[in-house]
């Protein structure tokens, strides 16, 4: 009794010789001779196979080498390439993740900053004082330097525990709050802006080859 070695593999005769298929026979017998549901059985082993050769060319998972958390390295990833497919370079949606992140796990709170010092700077009148310095309550290490000008009036910088400014306040002419980016922040961006364009890239280029290799003439956005 001959043993179909391909049984436990999922499937119902063994892969055709491929000098048989070219000539068009199987066993000897003409392909046009076999019954039709044996033609159709073939043509679906050929396709199995030709499948599985596609599937062990998907590259490997890339592995994260920056300081990024995992789940955040695998977002980047994923909407680079589907930011790619739309040819819509870092999409709205995709910068607003960014930033939201930034602030919630990156950057000091500077909404609440400006929430404490707003009535100081808003309300602050000339007294021919020095400018003052002191600590800021609930920011521990961060200091603030308060002064008012004679002519135009507040002026507030802010600096946290490693003596960057993060946060400062102008008169007129460029009145208002202004926000100073830290290294870490820049450190953030950096790292998430070399992880987005290297997977935007190269759907980017894996999508021009299949367009060329299968002879399609859809437009490709740059």
């Amino acid at each position: 009794m001959k043993i179909n070695r391909y049984s436990g593999m999922g499937f119902r005769s063994a892969p055709l010789p491929r000098a048989a298929v070219k000539q068009g026979k199987v066993d000897g017998t003409p392909l046009s001779d076999r019954k039709p549901a044996a033609r159709k059985m073939d043509q679906l082993e050929h396709s199995a196979q030709g499948n599985q050769v596609a599937e062990t060319q998907v590259p490997e998972k890339i592995k994260n080498t920056s300081s990024l958390p995992d789940h955040l390295f695998e977002y980047i990833q994923k909407q680079a390439v589907e930011d790619a497919k739309k040819g819509d370079y870092k999409s709205e949606e995709y910068k607003a993740h960014i930033q939201g992140y930034m602030r919630k796990n990156i950057s000091p709170n500077r909404g609440k900053l400006m929430s404490m010092y707003n009535p100081m700077v808003m309300n602050a009148k000339y007294t021919g004082k020095p400018a003052s310095f002191f600590s800021v309550p609930g920011f521990p290490g961060f200091t603030a330097r308060f002064s008012v000008g004679r002519v135009f009036g507040a002026y507030m910088s802010i600096w946290n525990g490693s003596g960057e400014k993060v946060l400062s306040y102008s008169p007129p002419p460029n009145a208002g709050w202004h926000e100073h980016q830290t290294k870490a922040e820049s450190n953030y961006l950096d790292e998430e802006n070399a992880v987005y364009a290297a997977a935007f890239d190269a759907t980017r280029a894996q999508m021009k080859a299949e367009a060329a290799t299968s002879g399609s003439h859809l437009n490709v956005q740059v």
